[in-house]
């Protein structure tokens, strides 16, 4: 006789494990070459992983075969993409943020040392779309911050305009991602006209759109786009004083 054990369903598969790049498709696809490319396909392949991260994101940022050569070449343990308990001691606003910039452990350990509340301005500021696009290696931008007096205020980047918070919360909650180039155009409009971008962002449908960024940028040359926010209504005169 069976016993209730012996019938009982199996436990679950254990879940795939996300596809990592493997290094030989970086290098092939960024031109990386001689002894960094020897490095790079020399490590662990966690290693490999947590490295080809971070280095994704510089080569987003426009950072060529040469440079990440020499990100490669300079990278110890500390200079990889920190892991989810190297991650833990963040504050929980800037933990995501912090994860999906592949931020490395060195900058994930400085930035822990921040306050809370700083920490939470740092991860609705490092979330604006394009703030950090243009910085080719975030570990040293962070670290060259930390080296410095104001470390806070550099690593706000306060000399870089703020995007409008509606124009923030609107680019987040579309289905589709604009790029790098039309992000850094919609940072650059007036704050009246990103609130009404924000506005008018919500309205679209991007299903039958094959390029979202340069229908949004055609939209905005054509005036159509910011047409289809109705221009708040006037104010009623004041009414006349009694004599």
């Amino acid at each position: 006789q069976l016993s209730a054990e012996d019938t009982a369903a199996p436990p679950p598969a254990p879940a795939s494990p996300p596809r990592r790049r493997h290094a030989d498709e970086f290098i092939a696809s960024t031109g990386v070459a001689g002894a960094a490319a020897d490095k790079l396909r020399s490590l662990a392949p966690e290693h490999q992983a947590r490295l080809v991260r971070r280095l994704d994101i510089s080569a987003a940022a426009g950072a060529s075969a040469a440079d990440l050569e020499v990100l490669i070449m300079r990278a110890d343990d500390q200079q990889y993409a920190a892991t989810a308990s190297e991650l833990a001691p963040l504050d929980p606003s800037l933990r995501p943020v912090a994860d999906r910039l592949a931020l490395t452990s060195a900058a994930v350990w400085s930035l822990s040392t921040l306050d809370s509340l700083q920490q939470q301005d740092l991860a609705y500021r490092f979330a604006e779309p394009g703030l950090l696009d243009d910085i080719v290696d975030l570990d040293d931008f962070i670290a060259r911050a930390f080296a410095r007096e104001k470390t806070y205020e550099i690593l706000l980047r306060e000399s870089v305009s703020f995007m409008e918070p509606d124009l923030v919360n609107a680019i987040h909650g579309l289905a589709v991602d604009l790029s790098r180039s039309c992000v850094k155009e919609l940072r650059a409009l007036d704050e009246p006209t990103q609130r009404d971008l924000a506005r008018a962002i919500k309205t679209l449908d991007f299903r039958d759109i094959r390029d979202p960024s340069a229908y949004v940028l055609r939209g905005l040359e054509r005036g159509s786009l910011l047409g289809r926010v109705a221009a708040p209504p006037a104010r009623p005169p004041p009414s006349p004083v009694a004599p």
